[in-house]
């Protein structure tokens, strides 16, 4: 029988899951939370399912919670060691901040640099996560995109202006041979009491999403994904956004420069999705 534990705000059924070699057994309770850090541990990625997520929504809580707190925190704090990319320049002046971060603890992707930006948008947040949101309008903030397919879709719940979906995504990024496939879970929701949102996203791991024609392209991860977007006024709002990307499409040593700069395309290609009124 399932018992109901209360754990960083949320409650989830506790239940054990068995690893493939059968030599250990952890409560779901601790799979849950570690699935909503910054860094999933290695041994928990190795056994996800790609379902996690589906089967326990309620862990969508702490993802936003995280995801919201790597986003608004500029300084080292326990998870990444932030340092700014060049200058930081004036957001009043259309200039895009951009931050690099190297992990401080061990985890699945924890030698892949984290990627931040702030920015300026002249549109409202529902419109961003509208745009961010819509699987047929990704070429248009994302050059090397092949197209973005719903592979899932949670029920709209009564009362609630959350999304949730699964999608999978190509791309065919300039410095690799072969056409990238990622799957995301994407989740949005109003954030904060001043018309903020926020928009997250995680690999959900596994293969549940995978099929035989993948096998002839790379395989990329968004290890964590935030966009964060806080209102200025009713035409403009302040974007926060922090990637984490596994891709084996980019070389090691350029992982940083090359984060930095696909984080300053990203807002100005957002920026020039603004349809004029």
């Amino acid at each position: 029988m399932p018992i109901f534990s209360e754990s960083r705000g949320y409650q989830i059924s506790v239940e054990t899951f068995s690893t493939p070699d059968a030599e250990s057994s952890i409560a779901v309770e601790e799979r849950l939370r570690h699935i909503t850090e910054p860094l999933i541990p290695e041994d928990v990625w190795e056994t996800m399912t790609g379902q996690e997520f589906q089967q326990h929504p309620e862990t969508l809580d702490q993802l936003a919670k995280t995801g919201a707190w790597l986003a608004e925190n500029d300084e080292v704090n326990e998870w990444v060691d932030w340092k700014v990319f060049g200058s930081l320049g004036s957001l009043e002046k259309g200039d895009i901040q951009v931050w690099t971060g190297k992990a401080k603890k061990e985890g699945h992707g924890s030698e892949v640099p984290f990627i931040k930006s702030r920015s300026i948008l002249p549109m409202p947040p529902e419109e961003v996560v509208e745009l961010l949101m819509d699987s047929e309008r990704v070429k248009t903030y994302n050059q090397w995109s092949q197209g973005r397919t719903d592979c899932w879709i949670a029920p709209a719940e009564e009362g609630s202006q959350k999304q949730t979906k699964i999608v999978k995504s190509t791309t065919q990024p300039p410095l690799g041979a072969k056409p990238v496939v990622s799957v995301t879970l994407l989740h949005a929701r109003p954030w904060g009491s001043d018309g903020g949102w926020i928009v997250v996203s995680r690999s959900p791991g596994g293969n549940a999403y995978f099929d035989a024609d993948d096998s002839l392209t790379s395989r990329s991860d968004i290890l964590l994904g935030v966009n964060l977007l806080s209102p200025l006024d009713e035409e403009s709002c302040i974007l926060t956004s922090l990637t984490h990307v596994y891709s084996p499409a980019i070389p090691a040593m350029l992982a940083e420069r090359l984060g930095a700069r696909s984080a300053i395309n990203f807002a100005i290609d957002v920026r020039n999705s603004k349809v004029p009124a």
